[in-house]
């Protein structure tokens, strides 16, 4: 199983789009706090391009080594990613069409890549371009995405130990009724848990579960999973509860996270 990996630190940049609904605008793909705060087209059909604009004199590889990207949540199923030092779309330099499946364990679609394992050329690019091919969303509606998250991409020393848990939480209100029944009121997005313990066995890996653990709670980040290690087993989440760190001897460390999906 590879290692697990994370993305910490979100690069800025400036998004467009060629289909915008006004009430849904590009600039909410930035909100990582409200992904179901999405942008949205006008359109279910059609090509449609949404572009991410690293500034003036920047390109990708040259703000981060390890490029990654996250797209959460959204209704398209193939996606071509794109790279550009102009805004040129038709035959790009850099053009990769993924897949973008169902995740089983929260029931929507979305994708995170690691653009190495897609492309051995470095993305050397200003503008990362989300091309949406002409197809069918599939929920019918018209193109939407929540988040598109952009960083470097780290990876752990050591992965989590099994058993692992990623139960999966519906917010409610339940309601005894005084002449009997039970009034259940959705509350909001449901989200998973993860439940993630490590054997800290080095300084390194004692020393990645401390800095997860001082970035706070309010702290948003990207997890890829490594068990499940496919495309759409990657999420946005923040700390959740007490970040858990036991000694057992001399440098031997044993820690937990618990993180929550961001909804």
């Amino acid at each position: 199983m590879p290692n697990t990996r994370l993305i910490t630190d979100f690069l800025d940049y400036t998004p467009s789009a060629t289909s915008e609904d006004p009430s849904f605008l590009a600039a909410n793909l930035k909100v990582y706090s409200h992904p179901f705060r999405p942008w949205k087209a006008t359109v279910a059909t059609n090509v449609v391009d949404v572009t991410l604009d690293f500034g003036v004199g920047n390109t990708l590889s040259g703000l981060v080594a390890d490029p990654g990207l996250l797209i959460f949540p959204t209704n398209i199923s193939s996606v071509r990613i794109q790279g550009n030092s102009i805004l040129s779309w038709a035959t790009p330099p850099w053009d990769q069409l993924v897949t973008i499946a169902k995740d089983r364990f929260d029931g929507r679609y979305h994708g995170g890549f690691r653009l190495s394992d897609l492309n051995v050329n470095p993305f050397a690019y200003r503008y990362l371009n989300l091309r949406i091919p002409s197809q069918v969303p599939v929920d019918g509606l018209v193109y939407r995405m929540g988040l598109i998250a952009v960083g470097n991409i780290t990876e752990w020393s050591v992965n989590p130990n099994a058993p692992l848990g990623r139960p999966r939480d519906d917010p409610a209100l339940t309601v005894e009724m005084i002449d009997g029944g039970v009034e259940v009121l959705e509350m909001g997005e449901p989200f998973l848990r993860f439940q993630l313990p490590r054997h800290l066995y080095s300084a390194a890996a004692l020393n990645e579960h401390l800095d997860l653990a001082a970035l706070g709670v309010g702290r948003i980040f990207v997890y890829f999973d490594a068990a499940l290690n496919n495309s759409q087993s990657v999420w946005p989440v923040r700390r959740f509860g007490p970040s858990e760190t036991r000694q057992l001897f001399l440098n031997t460390h044993e820690g937990e996270l618990a993180l929550r999906q961001v909804t």
